[in-house]
């Protein structure tokens, strides 16, 4: 079954390997292919220490490789209807601290279609899950938003600190994602959501992409796995509806460090069809369809 992952810090990947042309090929579109991974997010992961510049730097690789490398780069929502490839995405705006209108525009000329306002850190914008500060949305960050949303950038809200995501729901007047978060009542690590924030992205119309991080799907180690992953989205769609829940693994094994950190039976991309086979056990064939791709590319196809 065709699978959509709203996540995959795949960008920060090709940078660290700038000198391998093929990095994207021979590392990463392979296994989207084993995994019927159809759609899969460019994720531009910045963990809070890049300037502006280096930013700008991953974006432009970014780019360049989808190019190099033949992958077809889906630019805007009718694209989803027609055709099967990688889109951009940026994690974290570490390094703008002014001129917010000038930064989104250089998101939307990358065809960036979905962004989040920090990592975990906090910055100018806004405080992240293990950022210290006492605020949550700052002015600056809240410019951001409202230049995102006159650009059609969507929001996304995985991340982000408790404080900040009231703050942005204040201010987000369209509908928000959190592209790669669980549910914390399942889970109670503090980047997944609580119930209030799940119900509040379901009233946005927005969506949530469950994340295969061991350590967001439970804290017994015999239940992080791809079954009990099937159950923080059968959680999230018993509370908002099967129609706002999508995939957004964070796979991790392209990082140095990334071994053991990924759901049994889902350590990369090749093996995304064993979430297909857990999410049977709990959904019907056509709600399966709808979170693997559906919700997502029907999202696309209406707010892009």
């Amino acid at each position: 079954m065709k699978i959509a992952d709203l996540h995959a810090d795949i960008g920060y990947d090709l940078l660290q390997h700038k000198h391998d042309h093929q990095r994207l090929t021979c590392e990463h579109l392979h296994k989207l292919e084993k995994g019927e991974v159809a759609y899969c997010s460019i994720a531009n992961y910045f963990d809070g220490s890049q300037t502006l510049e280096e930013m700008k730097e991953m974006m432009d690789h970014s780019l360049k490789m989808i190019e190099d490398n033949g992958a077809v780069l889906l630019k805007n929502g009718s694209d989803f209807k027609d055709k099967t490839g990688v889109f951009m995405t940026v994690e974290g705006m570490c390094g703008v601290k002014d001129h917010p209108e000038q930064w989104v525009q250089f998101m939307k000329d990358h065809h960036v279609l979905i962004a989040s306002l920090c990592w975990n850190e906090a910055n100018a914008l806004a405080k992240g899950a293990k950022g210290e500060a006492d605020y949550g949305l700052t002015e600056l960050g809240k410019q951001v938003i409202l230049a995102m949303e006159e650009k059609n950038i969507l929001l996304d809200v995985s991340h982000v600190s408790d404080d900040a995501f009231y703050d942005i729901m204040k201010v987000a007047t369209r509908p928000v994602l959190a592209t790669h978060s669980n549910a914390r009542a399942l889970c109670g690590a503090a980047r997944n959501l609580k119930d209030d924030q799940i119900d509040m992205i379901g009233k946005t119309g927005g969506l949530i992409g469950m994340n295969g991080y061991i350590n967001f799907i439970s804290e017994n180690p015999d239940e992080q796995d791809a079954e009990h992953l099937a159950l923080h989205a059968k959680y999230i769609a018993d509370r908002i509806g099967v129609e706002h829940v999508a995939l957004g693994f964070d796979f991790m094994d392209y990082f140095e460090d990334g071994d053991g950190k990924m759901a049994k039976g889902l350590t990369d991309a090749s093996c995304a069809q064993n979430m297909v086979e857990a999410l049977r056990h709990h959904f019907t064939e056509k709600e399966v369809e709808m979170i693997c791709y559906q919700n997502v590319c029907n999202f696309f196809e209406k707010y892009l």
